[in-house]
């Protein structure tokens, strides 16, 4: 490139930065000005996607009627595990309570229409038995087995799950019978015992009390029995007795500790259902007996687990799928729900989720689940996530500014770079003509000489190898020149091809070659040299047929220069030529 010409492309370059740089302003402004306005757009859309993530609570009532459905065995009542639905062992104590809970729990989401209910009847009707006391009078109940006693709580279980399946009618139970052996097992002091549970005795406590209630309750909304005004009074007292002054909570047992959330619903559930009538009514007389404001601080302080969740023991560490659905089913029924903080209660619940309907891994962790989101009133469907208004699109990309200020400065730079450029292939193709030799392309004395230098300065292990092709000048004189060159071309590419990257290949002098072999000993050395001669012996050279040559070696040697590994070497070599040609001598 001439000079002038240079100056004229440089004063262009210029030129066209200058446009280039308005036309990125312009563009920059013209998006800014549109990227303030979208920003509006996307603001508004990011908080109502906030509003959709922090509302879009639901859960999937269908699920958990399927998961429940399998679970039912053709004989009514319900397993844990379906995989073991058949087996014998699966029909046992737990049977009754895992039925009501199933049942009860489909009733809450209408999914009894997913199991056979005259089955499920059957199985809880086969529990009933009536029995004759010792004055006479026909007593009636349930059991969990055959074999086993009648017993308060399997007979609240069952009057639940015959209610929830529409069943209280069935004459096949005697509910004034039912009611007579409910009643019996009151003690004087107010509170009920149980037979089902013998660790007790015959002594009242909270948990039997509050079966009894329940049990009650249901036979009251079924029939036309009542319970009395004095077992009211007496039941009202027992509770009351049953308060804990020094924890603030109440105890399952009179005198006893209290340290048990459970026992705070006991009595409330039992307060709830010895009041007749409509809810605000019941909800009027519990909390007129019931110690709530300082259950609620009770609760607070004692039974919350981490997350304002809660446990069943005080000083909790971990929070129960059963503590926090008594708790809500507490405070739901006594239209305190605000006292709970409902989105980490619900997150709880459903972080327990472990398959499709199925929460903490068993049927009443599930029921409870289903309890906990009925009653805080959770969707079954998904809100409609907000969608991303259209945005103004720009005429152009957003990195089309910054690409035209890069180009103006690249085009100012662009004449000095290629200038630059020219230098520098300048430099190295002359280089290049100075270290390479221009018939193979192979380095040349010089290069192999400073290469030399450079290895033996860290280098204590350098071999070089001679190599001449024998009876060169037969050739050229039988063949011409040319051929000798297609001869000295084709042995250096040979040889290029079959050593390794680090070994240096130049062409030392007409049909001489030099290989100066880094970090190598001398038996890597011969072993190199023999396998390039066997390699130069079998090729075929197209019109003059095969050829060979001969080769010389030496290594380094303390003090040595290129010089001295040089003339062991080239002994090395000539006597290789004397010795019958062909053939690989180490000068050591």
């Amino acid at each position: 490139m001439t000079r002038v010409k240079a100056k004229r492309l440089s004063f262009t370059y210029i030129l066209i930065a200058a446009i280039v740089l308005l036309l990125g302003v312009s563009l920059h402004v013209y998006q800014q000005n549109l990227k303030q306005f979208n920003q509006v757009q996307i603001d508004q859309y990011q908080k109502s996607l906030e509003q959709y993530q922090e509302n879009n609570i639901y859960y999937n009532p269908q699920a958990t009627i399927d998961w429940l459905a399998i679970r039912q065995n053709t004989n009514g009542y319900f397993v844990t595990n379906p995989d073991l639905i058949n087996e014998p062992s699966q029909l046992n104590a737990n049977s009754l309570r895992a039925t009501r809970y199933a049942v009860t729990t489909l009733a809450q989401l209408d999914g009894l229409d997913a199991i056979n209910l005259n089955a499920a009847k059957d199985f809880i009707l086969s529990r009933y038995q009536e029995v004759v006391d010792d004055e006479g009078n026909i007593l009636a109940g349930f059991r969990v087995q055959a074999g086993k006693p009648l017993g308060i709580r399997p007979t609240m279980d069952a009057l639940l799950t015959l209610n929830a399946l529409s069943a209280m009618s069935s004459e096949r139970i005697n509910l004034s019978a039912i009611n007579d052996f409910i009643i019996s097992h009151q003690n004087t002091d107010g509170g009920f015992w149980d037979p089902h549970y013998p660790k007790y005795g015959q002594q009242s406590c909270l948990k039997c009390t509050s079966f009894a209630m329940r049990a009650l309750g249901v036979l009251q909304q079924a029939s036309s029995l009542k319970v009395s005004a004095e077992t009211k009074s007496s039941v009202v007292n027992y509770v009351k007795a049953s308060w804990d002054s020094d924890v603030q909570s109440y105890s399952d047992q009179i005198g006893s500790t209290a340290n048990d959330s459970y026992d705070i619903f006991r009595a409330f559930i039992s307060l709830w259902h010895l009041k007749e009538g409509a809810e605000k009514d019941k909800r009027t007389f519990v909390t007129s007996n019931l110690n709530i404001t300082d259950i609620k601080k009770t609760i607070d302080i004692k039974f919350k687990a981490p997350g304002n969740t809660y446990s069943r023991k005080i000083s909790p560490s971990s929070a129960s799928m059963k503590a926090t659905h008594l708790l809500v089913w507490l405070f739901y029924k006594l239209d305190m729900l605000d006292f709970l903080d409902k989105k980490a209660v619900i997150n709880y619940v459903k972080s327990k989720q472990s398959n499709p309907g199925e929460y903490g891994g068993d049927i009443y962790n599930t029921y409870s689940a289903t309890g906990i989101f009925t009653k805080l009133s959770v969707a079954t469907t998904p809100l409609i996530e907000p969608t991303l208004p259209a945005l103004n699109k720009s005429i152009v990309p957003p990195s089309v500014p910054y690409l035209l200020y890069i180009l103006a400065i690249f085009l100012v730079l662009f004449s000095t770079i290629s200038t630059k450029k020219h230098l520098e292939t300048k430099t190295t193709l002359l280089e290049s003509q100075v270290n390479k030799d221009k018939l193979t392309g192979l380095f040349n004395r010089a290069y192999l000489e400073s290469s030399f230098v450079y290895h033996a300065a860290s280098d204590k292990s350098i071999s070089l190898i001679l190599l001449d092709i024998d009876n060169f000048k037969a050739v050229n004189d039988n063949f011409g020149h040319l051929a000798g060159d297609f001869v000295l071309q084709s042995i250096s590419k040979l040889i290029n091809d079959n050593i390794r990257k680090t070994d240096v290949l130049a062409r030392w002098g007409g049909e001489e070659f030099a290989i100066l072999c880094p970090s190598t000993q001398s038996t890597h050395a011969k072993f190199l040299a023999e396998k390039v001669r066997g390699l130069i012996q079998d090729h075929t050279f197209d019109t003059i047929g095969n050829l060979t040559c001969s080769f010389g070696i030496s290594s380094i040697a303390e003090d040595d220069t290129m010089d001295t590994l040089f003339e062991r070497a080239d002994k090395a070599l000539y006597q290789a030529k004397n010795s019958g040609k062909n053939q690989v001598i180490f000068s050591s």
